[in-house]
């Protein structure tokens, strides 16, 4: 593993340590550990790898105690802030939206509702707000939303996006799926359809609506598996790492959690993420049912984890683009894929629906004119490839086939 994804995994276990007692953004003074070590050239990797990540708020603490480099602390600081602002601009907006349709009983998932697994709830870095309604009229919603100056963005079959004053808000669907009718990566809509009880908690004084543990749980879960294809970072393995340590104990596990991941078929995959999450990330020893699981999987997925970086952004090129391109086993597929996609994204379909058997010419060239933009050449699609065969053989340890 390289070094600089070593002293970030070390400055981030350390950062995990951390109880409830410790601020935010404390005063902090410097101790005497091997951080101390660290050059400035260390620092500022660690800060570019953290960014990546999705990470950097939550690890800010231990610079203001660990880094002598005064301009890097004043950069993280800054950015650290900023982030910190925008989650609390986010709880504000989450707000008004939960009372706009309250008559709908919405409820929060991922973001907020995993934040509060979180020793600080509000170091866990804000992207958007992902909602679900328990009623079925999704479309009453939609039209409320717009009136009330919610800007529409894209509709798919898994969700309705909106914009607001510069924040992405989507509206899940709750379609009548069956663990059979959705793909591991697509397990998520599932459980979406299947979570009903629902709790309220509070961050920075927000009331938040979410489901109960053992769901909100499953939902932090498949959302990672959701992601595994285009690339996790550290930030959605962190959300379940706190979950774990708050939720999944033995006693959880054996009574409660099992016996929903097998209905998944996931229990594998569950199994190495966690263990992961000790090995690498601090979550404590005494959750020992995962403990059975291939420590050399564990590896590969940490290494996995950090080439990637948040949702894939340290790939440098478009991962759903190449997906279709290097990941599709024989031509049929490869139509069935761009036939897909395009069918998502080619807006004319719904003034002419005749026009969907051709959605998968429109997806090739969309695909094709981004290739173009991107500049991705066939070394690319050849490491790629490569990366490929790493993916699967690792997606077989994880049981996810």
């Amino acid at each position: 593993m390289d070094q600089v994804y070593t002293n970030t995994l070390n400055l981030l276990a350390e950062t995990l340590r951390t109880d409830k007692s410790q601020q935010l953004f404390p005063s902090g003074q410097i101790h005497k550990t091997a951080f101390k070590s660290f050059s400035e050239e260390d620092w500022r990797q660690i800060y570019h790898e953290c960014m990546l990540h999705g990470i950097l708020l939550l690890v800010f603490g231990q610079i203001q105690r660990f880094c002598r480099t005064e301009d890097i602390i004043r950069k993280w600081q800054m950015n650290a802030m900023r982030q910190f602002a925008h989650g609390i601009k986010l709880l504000e907006e989450q707000k008004e939206l939960l009372t706009l349709l309250e008559g709908f009983h919405p409820v929060i998932i991922k973001g907020a509702a995993t934040a509060v697994y979180y020793p600080v709830a509000e170091s866990r870095q804000m992207g958007d707000i992902d909602l679900v309604v328990l009623g079925t009229d999704v479309e009453s919603c939609k039209d409320i939303l717009g009136k009330q100056g919610y800007i529409l963005g894209e509709e798919n079959r898994r969700h309705i996006s909106f914009y607001k004053n510069g924040i992405l808000v989507e509206l899940h669907r709750r379609n009548p799926y069956t663990v059979k009718q959705t793909a591991w990566y697509d397990r998520m809509d599932y459980v979406v359809t299947k979570a009903d009880k629902t709790k309220e908690v509070s961050i920075s004084g927000y009331k938040i609506p979410v489901f109960e543990d053992a769901y909100n749980g499953l939902i932090i879960l498949t959302h990672l598996l959701h992601h595994m294809a285009g690339g996790i970072g550290l930030r959605q393995l962190i959300d379940w790492r706190m979950y774990a340590e708050n939720y999944l104990t033995d006693e959880n596990w054996y009574n409660t959690f099992r016996l929903l991941v097998e209905e998944l078929d996931i229990v594998v995959f569950t199994k190495v993420v966690t263990r992961t999450c000790q090995l690498y990330l601090g979550l404590r020893d005494d959750i020992t049912w995962c403990q059975d699981i291939d420590m050399e999987a564990c590896g590969q997925l940490i290494q996995f984890v950090m080439e990637r970086g948040n949702f894939g952004n340290k790939m440098n090129f478009n991962n759903q683009s190449m997906d279709v391109l290097v990941r599709s086993s024989g031509i049929k597929n490869f139509v069935v894929n761009l036939q897909r996609q395009g069918t998502y994204n080619w807006k004319v379909l719904k003034k002419c629906p005749w026009l969907k058997p051709f959605a998968w010419f429109y997806q090739g060239i969309r695909y094709i004119r981004r290739g173009y933009e991107q500049k991705i050449s066939f070394k690319d699609l050849k490491r790629e490839r490569v990366l490929k065969r790493e993916m699967d053989a690792l997606f077989q340890k994880m049981g996810l086939e």
